[in-house]
């Protein structure tokens, strides 16, 4: 009897740890507090802290780097500690020649840099550790696909998508075929791993969805990455889908999320002699970004900006906050004076740099903190 007693209270506890787990994996977003982070740098940093930019949370250190395009260097900030640590300047010319490009922290000494045929490890002077040509990445057939797209060029908006416990670096990989046939091109897959220790390569064996085989969509199809455990989640610029691909299952799933202001997202191009120019006025969702502290997944929707003369990144922007379901939890407008691409993820909360005309004085920089409060 006293054993059929601890039984019971064994598998008591077990589900009522089930339920405590089940309960905090839906824990909910009430509100979020907004703060401002501010850092003084003098008059020998320019920064452009909205542009190239990559944040690092390691060892108690929190550190911001962003591009600094006159200088043609990377500047690094101590957010934690609110003031400037260190500028990279980087060569235009020698052994240690680097293109525009861009970055991300690997660790506290090593930054992972891209250029458009290249990828290398610099070290915290700018010295290249490593190489590796695009176009010689072992396990890939170069002759079939290539890694530099025709009539496209480094964004230093961009952000690179990388997992440094497996060290491999996510990126769009293309047929090689001319973006006009563009039922062939998209009828091919369109992701890499890059493991940079190994120079080798690995394709994954999805492919774009069959929309992009139907209608022409410009750089819209441009696909965007961030990993969380194994899977690899993608989507496209002009649409609401996202997708979720299991590694270790070799599974695709397939998630609608559509923003409640978003209207039809932005119409296909039409294709002819003349050079199409990609535009950042029509309505288009940008990256997910997975909230590794929370357990949250983050996009962020533009809409159409209609204005005839506006300013490259004017317009409203959303919020769509996600649990780690893919289902949708909370939708918020974003602040106008943001950089809305230049999210990122600390253990406060969601960082956003400000835009520079929002600057009190040049010799400061400024963030918007978006601390999130969590319901039970």
């Amino acid at each position: 009897m006293k054993n059929i007693f601890l039984v019971l209270l064994l598998l008591l506890k077990l589900t009522s740890c089930k339920i405590e787990e089940n309960k905090n994996s839906q824990n909910n977003i009430k509100s979020f507090f907004y703060d401002t982070l501010e850092i003084s740098i003098g008059t020998k940093y320019l920064g452009d802290n909205g542009y190239g930019s990559t944040l690092l949370e390691i060892n108690n250190k929190r550190l911001f780097a962003c591009y600094n395009r006159i200088d043609h260097g990377i500047e690094i900030y101590d957010i934690k500690n609110k003031k400037p640590l260190k500028k990279i300047k980087l060569k235009r010319q020698g052994p240690n020649k680097l293109n525009k490009g861009i970055f991300t922290f690997l660790n506290d000494s090593i930054f992972l840099y891209k250029t458009q045929k290249k990828i290398h490890l610099i070290d915290w002077f700018g010295k290249i550790k490593k190489s590796m040509s695009l176009n010689k990445i072992k396990n890939i057939n170069h002759k079939e696909y290539t890694f530099v797209r025709q009539g496209m060029h480094i964004n230093n908006f961009d952000q690179l998508c990388i997992d440094t416990n497996k060290d491999f670096l996510l990126l769009p990989i293309y047929k090689n075929i001319r973006k006009k046939k563009y039922k062939k091109f998209h009828d091919s897959y369109f992701i890499a791993k890059i493991f940079w220790n190994k120079n080798r390569g690995e394709i994954v064996p999805v492919k774009y969805p069959k929309i992009f085989r139907k209608k022409y969509f410009g750089d819209l199809d441009y696909p965007d990455f961030c990993i969380k455990n194994n899977s690899i989640i993608y989507s496209f610029r002009n649409s609401s889908n996202i997708y979720e691909w299991k590694d270790s299952q070799k599974k695709l799933l397939k998630y609608h999320i559509e923003c409640k202001n978003a209207k039809k997202v932005s119409h296909s191009l039409t294709l002819n002699n003349k050079t199409i120019i990609p535009t950042n006025k029509p309505s288009k969702y940008y990256r997910v970004i997975y909230d590794k502290h929370r357990n949250f997944f983050y996009r962020i929707y533009k809409e159409k900006n209609n204005k005839k003369s506006s300013k490259y990144f004017s317009g409203n922007y959303h919020l769509i906050i996600l649990n780690n379901e893919f289902k949708k939890i909370k939708e918020i407008p974003l602040n106008k004076d943001i950089y809305a691409f230049s999210a990122h993820i600390t253990k406060k909360g969601l960082i956003f740099a400000l835009k520079a005309e929002k600057m009190k004085h040049m010799n400061y920089i400024r963030f918007l903190v978006m601390k999130p409060k969590i319901k039970n």
